[in-house]
């Protein structure tokens, strides 16, 4: 029988008494300052961001000083009302927007159609039984929008439309906190994850719409309050993010929403965060010197070369705002303006945080060089104001910043992290001309302008995600040991041997960058490697399985079996290493076999992370030894990423490629001195001048699970090593197509202090760069 939509409204006002009472449960483990604060909410809606007085404030503003921004929002308006009536059972993280969009429209015209609008499609919302069944980002972004639209109704909404509303967000609220608290969910703690930022947050915001309404609600923002106060302590000082610049934009959006619901609600100023302070400057340093709406960024890891659908341009506003930060209130200004129309992601939150009494910064006034010293990364440009100017990013930092990789005990939210130190790349004249492969699903260090090494990447790689409990245990730590700016001139020092495995014994590895303003990039690689120490990796699609396990997603998964491989390396003793994630501790049984013989066996125990990495005794391994991985059984939801065999005792070739990314079908053509890779109207000439033995070679490169690019062009130079030390010279020219190369180009390396002579537009140069004292000069 079918209920009509009068007859359930009235069922649910009188079977929910709470929607109209107070129900208090007390602290519920809020400490008593907050409590006592968030009390002075009972009976107070909207009590969500838009407050009295800021409504009193803002909405006068749309037609004077926000008129630019209002009228932009305006031009969005008809799309989202269009959408409101499109509601699925499968819902999307823009539903969980378009809630709170359509309920701030409402507010800021009083429009009676944009109210009926907007309560129908909070009610479809809430109709949908399954909102997201992962309990994740989706789930997240539902709970904040339908909290804010819930919020911004209240007082026009009868007491059974509140009971509707209050029901469901109560529910899947619970649920939320059922899957944090009880069922760790495993972004639980790791405070540098976007996934926990958008739950958490989504959390809180319901917490606080329904205080007094449903007694389980401090519980709730109990949990969220203890996990946002580690976020904002542990957070990179320099502003940066470990996951890359567009999911940084992503966790600066929640928290920044977080933030605001303490300092409004909860009496909790978070402001105090050098990472909030300090972000705008992250999201600076990227822009491209040529902007495009489409691409407006250069960045490392998992990032398009944009900022992808999460803002930045309102958390730039609000930050400008705080701060008073004439650089980040540029910024928002620019970002918006690379639209020809509306707000797309910035929506009302650009309206809200646009303070107009912060001045603009004069791009003149930005150096241009900086470094992010916590995730070692660094910028360099030659012109703020020439949009054909170059832009040079290097990277070579730890996957959890200098700071938190010293002392973290497990992974705090690294797994957008790419295993890239010493890569760089390079854009000049409106184009890339050295790329890096944006965001893939299969991490490798050979999609990187930097080193392999003995056929080997760094640690972190070869998996889906950046192996974060084999980073851990090795002690990556590559990083930036200087950086050094004149008018002629720009150098970085970049040490890149502890991203890579101990056992591979690369001792030395020191790459300096010598950017000659404004079109000359010399790389110098300081190389020492010894001929003993190798390392093999077999990802899970290598493997072959037998039992009830399977390959899925680039895991190994399943209920019990092996997954193995048979050896074909060198003779001699190694140790075996099993990468898995267990969140299930004592639920799996693990073995790890050499010819069916057990030589290591374990369960996991750790409660703290669901990463794992496994370390068997030595083992004699020969021609054709099996060895195997085995689960009986695995554990609930567990998953066999990789394998890694090493031993750093055993005799190998010395081997090194030296790698530059092209984009895709880039020309490239050998000149007498030079190799030259046209781009368009641009031309990139690479001179490998040391050592003089060397071979170097060209090929189309697939980027394994590449999301944006599928397949650059690299090119490889291998030096021949006739001693363990080795000092690479490579010389990078970027130029115009109807410009002219070099000229008598000549290099020469004695002790150390490496001297270059050219002649360019009949001009002789001649530069010294001292790569111990780290000392150079360039004279006419």
């Amino acid at each position: 029988m079918k209920i009509s939509r009068t007859v359930l409204l009235l069922l649910l006002t009188l079977s929910l008494p709470f929607a109209a009472c107070n129900r208090d449960g007390g602290p519920g483990g809020l400490s008593p300052d907050v409590y006592r604060e968030l009390k002075k909410a009972a009976g107070v809606h909207p009590r969500l961001i838009l407050t009295g007085d800021v409504e009193e404030k803002l909405f006068p503003a749309l037609s004077t000083s926000h008129q630019w921004l209002w009228k932009r929002y305006l031009e969005d308006l008809p799309e989202k009302t269009a959408l409101a009536g499109k509601v699925t059972e499968v819902l999307a993280r823009g539903n969980g927007n378009l809630a709170a969009d359509l309920a701030f429209a409402w507010r800021a015209t009083g429009s009676d159609s944009l109210f009926q609008l907007t309560k129908q499609y909070v009610f479809d919302l809430c109709a949908i039984e399954v909102w997201d069944p992962e309990y994740d980002l989706l789930h997240g972004h539902l709970l904040l929008g339908v909290a804010l639209a819930y919020d911004w109704l209240y007082p026009s909404l009868n007491r059974a439309e509140r009971s509707q509303i209050a029901l469901k967000l109560g529910d899947e609220a619970q649920m939320q906190y059922q899957q944090i608290a009880r069922n760790r969910a495993w972004y639980r703690n790791q405070y540098l994850q976007n996934h926990a930022h958008v739950n958490y947050c989504g959390l809180a915001y319901a917490a606080v719409a329904l205080y007094g309404e449903d007694a389980r609600a401090q519980e709730w923002l109990a949990v969220c309050e203890e996990f946002f106060t580690q976020v904002f302590a542990l957070s990179l000082q320099d502003g940066t993010s470990i996951e890359g610049l567009s999911y940084g934009n992503y966790a600066l959006e929640f928290c920044l929403f977080y933030a605001e619901l303490a300092r409004t609600c909860l009496a909790r100023d978070y402001y105090g965060s050098p990472w909030l302070k300090n972000y705008p400057q992250y999201i600076l340093y990227s822009l491209l010197p040529a902007l495009r709406g489409d691409e407006w960024a250069m960045a490392f890891g998992d990032s398009p070369n944009h900022g992808n659908s999460h803002g930045p341009e309102p958390q730039c506003f609000r930050l400008a705002a705080q701060y008073a930060d004439q650089s980040a209130q540029w910024l928002g200004a620019r970002l918006i303006e690379l639209q020809p129309h509306g707000l797309d992601s910035a929506s009302w939150w650009a309206l809200l945080w646009y303070d107009p009494q912060v001045r603009e910064a004069d791009p003149d006034t930005f150096p241009t060089l900086k470094e992010f010293s916590e995730i070692g990364q660094v910028m360099l440009r030659s012109s703020w104001r020439d949009s054909s100017a170059a832009l040079i990013g290097i990277k070579c930092g730890p996957y959890l910043g200098q700071t938190r990789s010293k002392d973290a005990l497990y992974d705090l939210g690294g797994a957008h992290g790419h295993p890239d130190a010493g890569s760089f790349q390079i854009f000049a004249r409106g184009r890339f001309l050295a790329v890096d492969p944006g965001y893939t699903y299969f991490k490798r260090t050979a999609n990187h302008s930097t080193l392999m090494v003995k056929g080997q990447g760094q640690l972190g790689g070869e998996e889906p995600w950046f192996a974060a409990a084999e980073a851990l245990e090795f002690h990556q730590q590559p990083a930036i040991l200087e950086t050094r700016s004149t008018p002629q001139a720009d150098y970085v020092l970049a040490d890149l041997a502890p991203a890579y495995h101990p056992a591979l014994r690369l001792e030395k590895a020191l790459r300096h960058f010598l950017y000659l303003k404004p079109d000359l990039l010399l790389i110098a690689d300081q190389l020492a490697l010894d001929n003993r120490g190798v390392v093999f990796t077999y990802p899970a699609d290598t493997l072959q399985l037998e039992g009830g396990l399977r390959l899925e997603g680039g895991y190994v998964t399943g209920t019990r079996g092996q997954a193995s491989f048979a050896f074909s390396g060198p003779d001699g003793w190694y140790r075996i290493a099993a990468s898995y994630i267990d969140n299930a501790p004592l639920t799996g049984a693990y073995s790890i076999l050499v010819n069916g013989d057990t030589i290591h066996s374990w369960q996991d125990t750790v409660e703290i992370t669901d990463t794992h990495l496994e370390i068997s005794p030595k083992a004699k391994l020969t021609q054709g030894s099996r060895v195997s991985f085995s689960a009986a059984p695995m554990g609930q939801g567990a998953r066999l990423v990789k394998m890694t065999l090493y031993g750093p005792d055993i005799d190998t070739e010395r081997e090194l490629s030296w790698q530059l990314h092209l984009p895709p079908g880039t020309p490239l053509e050998r000149k007498f001195t030079r190799i030259e890779a046209a781009e368009g109207d641009n031309i990139l000439d690479i001179y490998p001048l040391a050592p003089q033995q060397r071979n170097h070679a060209w090929a189309p490169f697939t980027v394994k699970a590449g999301a944006q690019i599928k397949e650059t062009l690299r090119l490889e130079i291998r030096p021949v090593f006739t001693t363990n030390d080795c000092t690479m010279l490579t010389l990078l020219h970027f130029r115009e197509k109807s410009g002219r190369p070099l000229d008598w180009l000549r290099s020469e390396i004695n002790n150390n202090l490496v001297t270059l002579h050219w002649y360019r537009d009949q001009k002789s140069f001649a530069l010294e760069l001292d790569l111990e004292s780290r000392k150079f000069s360039l004279r006419e």
